[in-house]
């Protein structure tokens, strides 16, 4: 299906707290609530935000998450909106998604007996356009990934959203472990940027006794 594109130029510099939270620092004016069903196939515009993430190390990373998990993605829900009343007295709406991740290893902030944790995916559809930020990929059902995610349940930057696939570790952006070539498990590529899954959980669990 052929969509048309609305670019948004929006340079927002997250620092530390991820990419969703002027929702939660000001009042909500409604509680969250579904606004379309993307089910339906009709042609719209997609919009696209463009943000100025902040660059993370592995050690930053990983002191500045509240959880981080390796899991997989069990449900995504229908576009969410959340409106609030910005300074100058107009309504801020952004779109949003509740992830469901069932916890296949809970490294930091997620309570060994948790199986589940929820994600909050930015991005969505409505009845007039489809929202995205551009360089975030959003998640799919099935896929797994290691989420280093803030008190609110949204990531840090979008390389702080870490794909896997067969055992294999996608790293992205500046959260890469140093693990001396001797030590490693799975011959890592420097262009390709992978690793295996439990030597790079290792890495984080050892960053963490520090």
């Amino acid at each position: 299906m052929k969509r048309t594109k609305l670019v948004i130029t929006v340079c927002i510099l997250f620092v530390g707290i991820g990419a969703v939270l002027a929702l939660y620092i000001m009042p909500k004016i409604y509680e969250e609530k579904e606004v379309f069903d993307e089910t339906q196939n009709v042609e719209k515009p997609v919009v696209t935000d463009y943000a100025c993430w902040q660059a993370y190390t592995f050690e930053e990373a990983i002191e500045a998450s509240t959880t981080i998990a390796y899991g997989k993605v069990k449900n995504i829900s229908g576009t969410l909106l959340h409106e609030v009343p910005t300074p100058d007295g107009q309504v801020y709406r952004e779109y949003y998604k509740n992830v469901t991740v069932e916890v296949l290893e809970a490294i930091k902030g997620v309570a060994a007996d948790e199986t589940t944790t929820t994600y909050l995916e930015l991005g969505g559809e409505t009845e007039d356009a489809i929202y995205v930020l551009e360089g975030v990929d959003p998640v799919a059902i099935g896929e797994e990934y290691i989420f280093f995610l803030n008190e609110h349940g949204a990531f840090m930057s979008p390389a702080t959203l870490v794909p896997v696939s067969d055992g294999v570790v996608q790293i992205r952006g500046m959260i890469q472990p140093e693990i001396p070539s001797e030590q490693q498990a799975y011959a890592a590529d420097a262009q390709s940027e992978e690793y295996n899954l439990q030597q790079y959980i290792t890495a984080i669990r050892e960053e963490l006794a520090e």
